[in-house]
């Protein structure tokens, strides 16, 4: 740390009293040149176990801890030949029975070794692992080991002969050592890291040079599966793989482009779920954007105080604020992010019956859209082109449609649809000339509405579905052709159901049916036009994730730990990858979910010259 100024710098940042404090400190060897490649491990007793590399002598060395003193046996292997470099890139395992294992690499004859010892490191049993060809040798440098529950050896490593990169794998499970080679594309292998969890699933996280990928491997006792699990820049430097006590894996790498370092979890699906404010009973009426920039913004209303909260995410890091808090406001709230990356957000004071409007510039405005009686339930919002906000809302007091948007100069407002109780669940799009386009909720007739500003500046009705009660919970999108498509719910057949018009023409289909399905529905177009729907499954409290490609949807659990996914909200990355927000009714938490990384801010340090 004292030698690297950078480390230093942000570990006193991050935590200032962890360099001052030093009576857990201790040096466990002393010798000049020692402690490169070290590697550690505990044993069920709490002793501690190290292996490293000598440099001065060129030599492996072991050190334990029992809680008073250090052991150190200095010399674990050491070549008798006179070019002595044995020890690099060690890896440490120990145990049930206290026995400890080491890999590492001798680059004399740049092999593969593997090295036992059942004495508590007094004395120990060295092999030969793996070796390369005589003409061109290069095999084990960033070993990683592991055991397996029957106490078996497995090694991870970088195989270099001939120039040519490859991750291999090696056990010792058959008695002998078996080797394979599990990825040989570009220049996949670099630091190695190695897990196996209870019922024997290996998996490997590793960095490809070439490509400047984080890749990772996994096995369960035939062949190899390998994936890229992020891609964005230089990212998968110095990962390290460990499995949780459910056996899912969890991941620590570094983003060389950011200088950040990264841990992802894996939940048990494809995706990695993230908690981002657990004070209290929050996430409920969560609205979900993106920048352009793919940094997530969400709006949500915090039962704590009842007050309407915001979160924005920035790599693994969340920030939340208040926004609101005078009464009882956010129950139904919209954001959206303008084109500076500045959020807007439109919600309902239940205080005092109004729809507001809240926006940042550096600070908190805000503004009263509607105060008309008890208006603003159901609220949603969307930005034309030129950055102007629109909204649908629901009329409580005249059981009606409302529409409203700022012309430049004020807000403008109008009753649409009355015929009936009308209005619940509104969702607005704007398309490319600002018209706008509303789907809804008939709850006198038990149907899926939909209106929209025709050419001539004449709001226009349509009915889209009518078959049984359905229409709430709906979600509009515009797709690239400019056709408005809509997620809904079949209250009477406990379906989640989806719309399109073409041609003039309105179809439906049920997406998913599975159960009680389709609440909560959240939908976004993509930009070849295929749609991407987000939404609770009441029967097993999941979130789910449905998108249709190729003319067949295609169904997806996110998180099925505790009743999860009310309140959703889905959002497309620039890439066209989904990001939801949504509430953990189990443990009343706001929580967020995608198939992307969060992006990191660079920050730029520029020179400055003072003049006296």
């Amino acid at each position: 740390v004292e030698k690297s100024p950078e480390l230093k710098d942000l570990l006193m940042r991050t935590n200032p009293g962890l360099l001052e404090d030093r009576s857990e400190m201790t040096t466990s060897d002393a010798q000049y040149g020692v402690g490169r490649y070290s590697s550690i491990a505990v044993d069920e007793t709490n002793v501690v176990h190290i292996s490293y590399h000598d440099d001065q002598n060129g030599v492996l060395r072991y050190a334990n801890w029992d809680g008073a003193t250090w052991y150190i046996n200095p010399q674990v292997d050491r070549d008798p030949g006179t070019e002595t470099d044995v020890g690099s890139w060690s890896s440490i395992a120990v145990d049930d029975s206290e026995r400890v294992y080491i890999s590492y690499m001798s680059e004399k004859y740049d092999n593969l070794k593997y090295a036992r010892s059942n004495d508590g490191g007094v004395n120990w049993e060295i092999e030969t692992v793996d070796e390369g060809p005589e003409s061109s040798p290069h095999v084990g440098s960033f070993t990683s080991i592991a055991l397996d529950s029957n106490n078996r050896v497995h090694i991870s490593y970088l195989d270099f002969s001939y120039g040519e990169y490859k991750l291999k794998y090696a056990t010792n499970k058959t008695g002998a050592w078996n080797r394979v080679t599990v990825d040989n594309d570009g220049e996949a292998g670099w630091d190695t890291s190695i897990a196996i969890n209870s019922k024997n699933e290996i998996r490997i996280s590793y960095y490809d040079e070439g490509e400047g990928n984080l890749k990772h491997a996994t096995s369960s006792g035939g062949g190899w599966s390998v994936k890229t699990l992020y891609h964005e820049g230089e990212v998968g430097r110095f990962t390290s793989v460990a499995y949780d006590k459910n056996d899912l894996p969890g991941i620590s790498f570094y983003h060389v482009d950011t200088g950040v370092l990264y841990y992802t979890h894996y939940d048990g699906s494809s995706w990695d779920a993230t908690g981002i404010d657990t004070s209290g009973n929050v996430g409920l009426a969560t609205s979900l954007a993106l920048s352009s920039g793919d940094f997530p913004y969400i709006s949500y209303f915090s039962d704590v105080g009842d007050n309407l909260k915001y979160a924005r995410g920035v790599g693994s890091m969340w920030s939340t604020e208040v926004v609101a808090s005078q009464g009882t406001v956010g129950q139904y709230s919209s954001i959206q992010v303008d084109a500076n990356g500045r959020p807007r957000i439109a919600y309902y004071d239940a205080t005092n019956g109004d729809l507001k409007y809240a926006w940042w510039d550096g600070v908190w405005h805000f503004s009263t859209v509607d105060s008309a009686d008890d208006v603003g339930q159901f609220v949603s919002m969307v930005l034309d082109t030129f950055g102007r906000p629109h909204f649908s809302y629901y009329d409580a007091t005249d059981e009606e449609l409302k529409y409203a948007h700022w012309d430049g100069y004020s807000w403008i407002r109008k009753w649409l649809d009355d015929d009936g109780d009308v209005g619940k669940y509104s969702s607005i799009a704007v398309d490319n000339l600002n018209k706008p386009y509303i789907a809804y909720y008939d709850e006198t007739n038990d149907d899926l509405k939909y209106a929209y500003l025709s050419p001539t500046d004449v709001w226009l009705y349509e009915v889209v579905d009518s078959a049984g009660d359905v229409g709430q919970f709906a979600s509009l999108a515009m797709s690239v052709f400019g056709q408005p498509q809509i997620s809904y719910y079949d209250e009477t057949n406990e379906d989640l159901k989806f719309a399109a018009k073409s041609g003039g023409i309105w179809s439906t289909q049920i997406v998913d049916s599975a159960g009680v399905v389709g609440e909560f529905s959240s939908l976004a177009s993509d930009n070849i036009g295929d749609p991407h729907i987000s939404y609770y499954d009441y029967t097993n409290g999941d979130l789910k994730y449905a998108v249709r490609q190729g003319g067949v949807w295609n169904i997806e659990v996110v998180d099925s730990f505790g009743d999860v996914g009310s309140y959703c909200s889905l959002a497309l990355s620039v890439s066209g990858q989904p990001g939801i927000s949504y509430y953990d009714a189990t443990s009343l938490d706001l929580k967020f979910a995608s198939s992307f990384p969060i992006p990191s801010l660079v920050t730029n340090y520029l020179p400055v010259i003072m003049k006296d």
